[in-house]
């Protein structure tokens, strides 16, 4: 006799997920601005025909999430599926069309092939499964396909929780490789910018030199981060660290410039907070101030994303790693050093959250990013037997 988890990974196919995959990496949600209402669309449209419950929300104009539930006959547990569709800008030197979701060797190429567009398409093909095999659930799954992760989630994951979605687990589809994270760094960003003195370039004495004064902490931060953060660690995440991402001063070659600004990511492990990151900036800047009087600089919080880590002993936790191993995949438990959605799953609304995905981490965000094909159907495998474990 065939059981219902035979039944759900025989309904899971290759041809269907690389179709879906393709399909989704043919939208150009490039955040900003985003854009994501047609892709959104077009998940509802494929959810739709399986009779289920559908939303489209948004908070602004074409900052589309799609909504979907499969209603158990309880309604409890809640299990969701989380995953969002907006991509990062392509960039250059790419030697395919990045939006074309190219097949090759195995691997389907472009942009959010592995950050996360095989994710949504995994989920879809779970969702898919469990309805065609007729499996009646107790609890609830609820399956979010998301707008703007790439700019930390305002009108996304975010807008939906302040909307009043709710779950007793989840798991956020992002690019893990197939191993299982439970901790994820958090981050802070900032606009510092340093204040001088304009004066002619052949008088620079009567002047103070902004992007000197900047030299000056960008100094202090890379000596900061080599004395103090490289000393803070977490064993399943990579230390605290600083990247100055810009920075722009001066108005022409011959002027003493008054002003230089740099952006500043900072990333963060559980245990530290946004707040104590901003007050360890600030006590930067007021010891160069100390140092030097003719030294000024403000700072403004651009955006920021608290870590955080949950027990392995979670039941979403101890699910997957039953699903792994029902499919002969030695599960691997780690953390995720860059930040996602599960930030705002935990700490807005309090639900553990697994990051579990078939993208490679390391190839989100470049000019070759691609996803193994099996990797796609593994992780859909993973979701549909975890519903059926924690739901069914």
């Amino acid at each position: 006799m065939i059981n219902n988890q035979d039944k759900l990974v025989k309904l899971i196919e290759k041809e269907r997920a690389v179709k879906l995959t393709k399909e989704l990496i043919k939208f150009k949600t490039i955040n900003p601005p985003g854009n994501e209402r047609d892709c959104a669309e077009f998940i509802a449209d494929n959810m739709r025909k399986l009779g289920l419950d559908v939303v489209l929300k948004e908070e602004s104009k074409n900052r589309t999430n799609c909504v979907v539930t499969l209603k158990g006959s309880e309604q409890k547990p809640t299990l969701i599926y989380n995953g969002h569709i907006d991509v990062v800008p392509p960039g250059e030197g790419w030697s395919i069309d990045p939006f074309e979701g190219v097949v090759s060797n195995d691997k389907i190429h472009g942009r959010g092939a592995s950050d996360m567009k095989s994710g949504i398409a995994a989920m879809m093909c779970a969702i898919e499964a469990l309805v065609k095999a007729d499996i009646k659930l107790r609890g609830n799954l609820i399956f979010t396909a998301v707008a703007d992760e790439e700019c930390l989630g305002p009108f996304g994951t975010d807008y939906l929780i302040r909307e009043g979605l709710r779950g007793d687990m989840a798991i956020v589809g992002e690019s893990t490789g197939l191993k299982i994270e439970i901790a994820e760094r958090g981050i802070l960003w900032t606009e510092i910018t340093t204040i001088g003195r304009s004066a002619h370039g052949g008088r620079p004495w009567l002047g103070i030199n902004a992007i000197y004064s900047m030299n000056k902490l960008i100094t202090s931060l890379i000596n900061y981060e080599r004395q103090v953060l490289s000393k803070r660690t977490h064993p399943l995440v990579k230390s605290p660290t600083f990247n100055v991402g810009m920075i722009y001063g001066g108005e022409k070659i011959n002027i003493v410039p008054n002003k230089c600004t740099i952006q500043l990511d900072r990333r963060l492990i559980p245990g530290e907070s946004f707040e104590s990151a901003l007050k360890e900036l600030n006590e930067i800047i007021e010891g160069l101030k100390k140092e030097d009087p003719n030294f000024q600089a403000s700072i403004r919080v651009i955006g920021y994303a608290n870590p955080y880590e949950i027990s392995p002993n979670e039941p979403i936790v101890k699910a997957i790693e039953r699903a792994l191993i029902s499919l002969n995949q030695q599960p691997e438990l780690k953390g995720k050093d860059a930040t996602t959605d599960g930030h705002i799953l935990v700490n807005k609304a309090h639900i553990p959250t697994v990051i579990f995905g078939p993208g490679d981490e390391s190839l989100a965000h470049t000019n070759y990013e691609y996803v193994e094909i099996n990797k796609i159907l593994i992780a859909s495998k993973v979701y549909a037997i975890v519903a059926l474990d924690l739901l069914g």
